[in-house]
């Protein structure tokens, strides 16, 4: 299919993809690097146990509030995690004196404090700063998780397309091999059936031209071409692919289908004049 005059960036972005399975399988790895990327950094701010902590004790020397930091005599220094620093908390590490004694419990894996403690208080809770940690990154795991969920989801999708594509690339060369044997040329294209219009299908287009009643039409999972209550080509397919349906009645080549792009458009053509169009998203 040419680029139509109308196709902005994003049809053509999309027409590329659909067109490369390279393409297609750079953005499926690289979508789901990024989604396990999301889901080992949340893993590493679930909680531990406390035999897996690093324990550090020290005198204390000052809390910088602005970046969350304890730093002791020694010149040791251990941040703790924002959610974490409740105003109670922020108020009594703002009061401590110096030279108090506190013992930290420390996660080595992000290396931040989840538990304080003085001889005779605890100021952070072991088991309460874990949750208020990974609270604050298990969102990360779930978008990483839907970052391959829809990457496979798509991959999916687009290789069920290309399948498509290249099924009707095929009906259509047997369709124009036997308008071109002896026994169908210029006698014009039988129709293969009465259309049942009892049926409940979903109307795509429909047109007039002179005595020719054209409808194009699809019915469960099948396109049909339909001139004046005849079925003269049809298209079998799950998920519709660009295609082209036609017809030649009494010398006139009558034409239905789905062009190609981000946006797709329908139409009906008469012998090349386009009587309908409508722009629809698949």
């Amino acid at each position: 299919m040419q680029r139509r005059e109308d196709e902005d960036v994003f049809d053509t972005a999309l027409r590329v993809i659909r067109e490369s399975l390279i393409l297609q399988l750079a953005i499926f790895l690289i979508t789901t690097a990024l989604g396990s990327f999301l889901i080992y950094q949340t893993r590493k701010y679930a909680p531990i146990k406390r035999e897996s902590a690093q324990t550090y004790t020290g005198s204390f020397e000052t809390y910088r509030s602005e970046d969350h930091t304890v730093a002791f005599s020694d010149g040791a220094e251990y941040r703790l995690y924002p959610d974490t620093v409740t105003n109670d908390l922020e108020a009594a590490l703002t009061a401590l004196e110096t030279g108090t004694e506190l013992r930290l419990l420390v996660n080595p894996k992000i290396e931040l404090v989840i538990e304080i403690r003085t001889g005779t208080a605890v100021l952070l809770d072991f088991d309460g700063s874990q949750t208020a940690i990974y609270a604050g990154h298990k969102d990360s795991f779930w978008i990483g998780v839907m970052f391959i969920g829809l990457s496979l989801i798509l991959l999916i999708l687009l290789q069920i397309d290309r399948i498509g594509r290249k099924k009707e690339k095929t009906r259509q060369r047997v369709r124009d091999g036997k308008a071109k044997s002896p026994k169908f040329r210029g006698k014009g294209t039988p129709p293969l059936r009465d259309a049942d219009m009892t049926k409940r299908g979903r109307i795509l287009l429909e047109a007039t031209e002179d005595k020719y009643e054209i409808v194009y039409r699809r019915l469960k999972k099948v396109n049909e071409l339909i001139v004046n209550g005849r079925v003269y080509a049809e298209m079998k397919a799950v998920f519709e692919v660009a295609h082209t349906l036609s017809a030649e009645i009494d010398g006139h080549k009558i034409e239905a289908g789905l062009e190609d792009g981000g946006y797709s458009f329908s139409y009906i053509r008469f012998d090349g004049e386009t009587l309908a169009e409508k722009r629809r998203v698949i």
